[in-house]
């Protein structure tokens, strides 16, 4: 039990206390070397000390403010005759750190104030709250290219103890990481209230589509130690570290000259990252003096290559077509390797950012393809196709008029050439099926009705081997 004692002289004022007591003066007297344990357990009432003041004549003594007739009001009490201040039940530190009250002594014989002092009542936390997550658990995606060394999540964790106190500081520790794999290995460093979750290596969709960190926070009390735990959830998102590859090709691999518009052939791509995503997804490109003959695209479904024609070609100038084509994925390639583990530091580790040969190439391999070109049967041409000759009315029939002069193109299909009249309204002219010779048939007449303009019109067709062209 403690005794402090006033004795007033004058206007003197003197607070005579014991050797454990503290005294602190601000514009009023402050008596705050009161303590109450948070949760004590009792029994209650217990004294908390007396307050003591040397007069001549009779006092009273009591409380006001927090703790007594304010919130959290019956935890204190005083002997208004001894000035024996006692505590009746348990205290929350973190709701109520510090009770502060006003204690006066009032004079009995004229129920005047005779002193008023300021009384502070500090609250010892005790180690009664464990830290806690905030949130409790938490969940990210994390691609495969991001590199070690860098925060890929922070967890935060607060604690409702005294923070100047131990039972109010905590440390994170990483307890566990599931599964556990050859590629990559978890830690953390802390930051206060936060912890930072790093890693060492290459993260690799392939040897792991998620990882399950179990967090634990635990403050560092004296007599006791609380904790929670948190788990974070990395999903690894699968990024492009498997470059794309052309293994074959099938479709026709040919076109007839003249023909335009139409799938050639199917080129087939393997790639080991997930489908459908655009790590997966092919983007191909031709390459040739002769690539713009051709279009490619992506069909979306199967991920094959579609070469189409798109200019027509002629079997005289190209009996084949040689055109390369290339692969990429839409999304950038990007590769990494673990080459050691030493225990302190970041992995030593290879990756295509640092121009290793292991990297993405410097130049895309070239798939070639050779695309034949199919003769057809070209029409023979006649040189000039139009001719205009000058006759007289009533020439003679059977008199020569015109030889007609017509050239094949195709080599393949060459052969003789034979003459056929087309239209000829009046029977005017004959042709020579072999000479090509045309000549009067008919006595010319320029009145005649199918005569326009001083014009009559004949149409001739030339064939090769039998085919009217």
């Amino acid at each position: 039990m403690k005794t402090w004692t006033f004795i007033c002289i004058l206007t003197l004022c003197i607070i005579a206390v014991s050797a454990h007591s503290k005294i602190r003066q601000k514009r009023a007297w402050i008596i705050d070397s009161f303590a109450i344990d948070e949760e004590s357990p009792g029994p209650f009432p217990y004294s908390l000390g007396i307050i003591h003041l040397e007069k001549k004549y009779l006092l009273n003594f009591r409380l006001i403010g927090s703790g007594f007739d304010e919130d959290p009001k019956g935890v204190l009490n005083i002997n208004k005759k001894t000035g024996e201040v006692l505590v009746h039940k348990k205290v929350d530190y973190e709701a109520f750190p510090v009770l502060k009250l006003k204690f006066e002594a009032v004079n009995v014989s004229n129920d005047q104030v005779d002193t008023r002092l300021g009384l502070e009542i500090r609250v010892r936390d005790i180690n009664d709250h464990a830290p806690v997550f905030q949130p409790l658990n938490y969940e990210i995606k994390l691609g495969e290219s991001e590199r070690q060394g860098k925060s890929v999540m922070t967890v935060s964790a607060s604690d409702r103890d005294d923070s100047s106190t131990p039972n109010g500081t905590f440390n994170f520790r990483l307890v566990s990481v599931t599964p556990k794999t050859d590629n990559v290995e978890f830690y953390m460093k802390q930051d206060n209230t936060t912890g930072n979750i790093y890693f060492k290596g290459c993260l690799d969709d392939e040897k792991a589509h998620k990882y399950m960190l179990l967090i634990e926070a635990k403050d560092n009390g004296d007599k006791l130690q609380l904790s929670s735990t948190s788990t974070v959830v990395l999903n690894i998102i699968d990024q492009n570290n498997h470059l794309p590859e052309i293994t074959g090709h099938k479709g026709r691999g040919k076109i007839t000259e003249r023909e335009s518009g139409v799938e050639v052939l199917r080129l087939n791509v393997h790639d080991e990252d997930s489908p459908g995503s655009p790590a997966w997804k092919a983007k191909f490109t031709l390459h040739g003096a002769e690539k713009n003959h051709f279009k490619i695209q992506t069909d979306p479904k199967t991920n094959e290559g579609i070469l189409t024609v798109v200019k027509a070609m002629d079997y005289e100038e190209h009996t084949s077509i040689n055109v390369s084509i290339s692969v990429e994925n839409e999304e950038p390639y990007f590769f990494c390797k673990v080459k050691n583990r030493p225990s302190q530091d970041l992995w030593d580790i290879e990756t295509s950012a640092e121009g290793s040969s292991m990297g993405a190439p410097q130049f895309p391999k070239l798939y070639p393809v050779t695309v034949a070109v199919e003769n057809i049967n070209d029409p023979p041409e006649f040189v000039p196709p139009v001719k205009l000759l000058m006759i007289m009315e009533n020439t003679k029939i059977g008199t020569p008029l015109y030889t007609l002069t017509a050239i094949d193109p195709d080599k393949s299909f060459g052969g003789s050439l034979h003459f056929v009249k087309g239209e000829d309204k009046d029977n005017w002219v004959t042709v020579d099926a072999k000479t090509g010779q045309v000549s009067v048939a008919k006595i010319m007449d320029r009145e005649s009705q199918f005569v326009k303009n001083s014009t009559y019109s004949v149409i001739m067709y030339v064939e090769d081997n039998g085919k009217k062209q």
